[in-house]
């Protein structure tokens, strides 16, 4: 830090937190030989008309059973809760429709825990909540549309096509949509 000219004063409380979430996810990653294909995923469901961004999907192998699994992992800094299982259900179902050969085996929520001495934190499996079952997800749709009549047809995207390099026109590989 001294050498980059960054003040040591700024470095407090958020930085010593920041340090111990990284810590925390990198042992989640040894404990569980976590393998992501999908990093910040943005994908859109168009049967349903709605879109969402996945944290992230990849292996697992239970450190107890051996087992590799297909998981979705949805990460929280502040806590876990209900709204977060209707959200990992919701993307479920979009990332299903997106790669139809791939089937997600389980859904979880990761959150880092405040520690002492060894890195810790909260993995807890989600696969069997109330909010993975169609009937419920179509529901929390139809409030939503209820709620926010014009916000779901008012929804556009950026695609991004090609290839973006310094000094470039940015222009012709976006376009919103």
């Amino acid at each position: 830090i001294k050498g980059t000219g960054h003040p040591l004063s700024l470095i407090g409380e958020w930085s010593r937190k920041l340090d111990k979430n990284i810590a925390s996810w990198a042992q989640f990653c040894q404990d569980y030989k976590f393998e992501p294909i999908l990093i910040e995923g943005r994908l859109a469901s168009e049967s349903l008309g709605i879109a969402g961004t996945l944290d992230y999907v990849g292996y697992i192998t239970n450190p107890k059973t051996g087992k590799r699994s297909l998981i979705q992992i949805d990460l929280k800094s502040g806590g876990i809760w209900a709204s977060a299982e209707a959200q990992l259900a919701i993307n479920k179902v979009i990332f299903e429709e997106n790669f139809p050969h791939l089937k997600l085996e389980g859904l979880y929520n990761w959150s880092p825990n405040d520690y002492e001495k060894e890195p810790t934190y909260k993995f807890v499996n989600q696969t069997k909540s109330s909010y993975n079952d169609e009937d419920v997800i179509n529901a929390m749709l139809i409030l939503y549309a209820v709620k926010h009549p014009k916000s779901i047809e008012e929804k556009k995207v950026h695609v991004f096509d090609g290839k973006i390099s310094n000094g470039s026109d940015v222009s012709g590989s976006v376009r919103l949509m």
